[in-house]
């Protein structure tokens, strides 16, 4: 099977960026990589997982934004009260410079059918995010595509709300009261509708394997030829996936004349931060040629392998779809029993029931720290957002 082309710009939603997140010890304590990794790699596969700090009441510190004919500017100013109210609750378990470059702001009463266009000014801010009146997460993403250029945010707002916040995270920090985004409320944009993904799985070995963001430098993967293994991974993970309108195929199958992402499972010849590797949090699955990685050459393997070729490769299945997730625009939960867990964890136990157990489902978000630390803020609820950017699948039966 070819390599697919690459990633076209999309209008609306995120444009294509990596995002920082945390990958970890299959089997012992975690560690944050700075990458996305897999977050299966923690709890449920440990004896006790990290209590996150619930961040979400800093929402009530948000200044508000003021909207003039629908437009609006925020600046790079600090937010005392917003640093106050952190600082009290994350003490000396986090450092300062995790959060001093969150910007947050209130932006009043929203209605479904409106759009917040989000245009940068400069280079200051790096990634977007709304939350909606219950702090759920309206995913916005990287202000920057996989070239490097600016772009400008359209996020369609999904229901009414009273209250919609708005979350910058600075790529700089900056403290010189300018401006730093301009905010417009739009009317009568035409709204995404559903759009079918294709994801190849592919366990037949790559020469050389790249991110466009330059994440990784090429690097081999190897071949998985055990039928068994490879079956069962296939029906691990067109099982998590089976309500929304997602084609998986593999590499045996004839090349897609569509866009389609690959998720490559097999041997890594160079580590992995973690056990597997997203090129980016695709906010919105706006670029649909994206890339994955799952490394079946991880000491833990060794154990999975005690279990049988078909927990071997449903442990293998699940860490794909946990990638998969990624590609699509999921990003990281502390809920140690949801599928995009980035949860850390101490201690160290095999308990493969509850990992393979794991489902999407609505749970807090968590940030990385350096400081290994997790702490939350807002909530993530994985089945509204697929079946909102995929839709349901046509039937049951429809993809396999």
């Amino acid at each position: 099977m070819t390599q697919r082309g690459k990633c076209s710009s999309i209008a609306i939603g995120l444009l294509c960026m990596s995002m920082p997140g945390c990958a970890g010890a299959f089997l012992g304590a975690g560690e944050f990589f700075g990458s996305l990794g897999d977050g299966l790699t923690s709890a449920g596969t440990c004896l006790s997982p990290l209590a996150p700090i619930d961040l979400n009441a800093v929402f009530a510190e948000a200044p508000a934004v003021d909207w003039v004919d629908g437009v609006a500017e925020v600046t790079d100013a600090p937010q005392p009260e917003v640093i106050a109210f952190l600082s009290g609750q994350l003490g000396q378990d986090v450092r300062p410079v995790d959060y001093l470059s969150l910007r947050l702001y209130e932006l009043g009463s929203l209605a479904k059918g409106e759009v917040i266009e989000i245009e940068p000014l400069g280079d200051v801010v790096a990634w977007v995010s709304l939350y909606d009146r219950d702090y759920t997460l309206i995913p916005g993403g990287s202000v920057r595509d996989f070239d490097g250029r600016l772009r400008v945010l359209q996020i369609p707002i999904t229901r009414d709300t009273a209250s919609v916040y708005l979350r910058l995270d600075l790529g700089v920090l900056s403290e010189r009261n300018e401006p730093i985004a301009r905010l417009a409320r739009l009317q009568g944009v035409t709204r995404p509708t559903p759009r079918q993904q294709t994801v190849v799985l592919h366990f037949g070995g790559q020469e050389a394997v790249t991110f466009r963001n330059g994440l990784i430098a090429p690097i081999r993967i190897g071949a998985i030829d055990n039928a068994v293994v490879r079956n069962t991974a296939v029906e691990q993970f067109r099982a998590v996936y089976a309500p929304y309108d997602l084609i998986v195929l593999t590499d045996e199958d004839p090349t897609p004349t569509e866009p389609f992402s690959v998720i490559y499972i097999g041997p890594s010849e160079l580590p992995l931060f973690g056990y597997g590797l997203a090129e980016i949090a695709d906010s919105r699955n706006a670029c649909p040629d994206d890339v994955a990685l799952v490394d079946a050459n991880q000491p833990a393997w060794q154990l999975a392998r005690l279990f049988g070729r078909e927990v071997y490769g449903q442990a293998l299945g699940m860490i794909a779809a946990h990638e998969m997730g990624h590609l699509l625009g999921l990003e990281h939960v502390s809920d140690p029993d949801d599928l995009m867990t980035g949860a850390q964890c101490q201690g160290a136990g095999l308990n493969f029931e509850r990992m393979l157990s794991r489902q999407l489902r609505r749970s807090p978000l968590t940030l990385a720290s350096a400081d290994l630390q997790p702490w939350t803020l807002g909530y993530q609820d994985s089945v509204a957002y697929l079946t909102d950017i995929l839709g349901p699948a046509p039937n049951p039966s429809a993809h396999e």
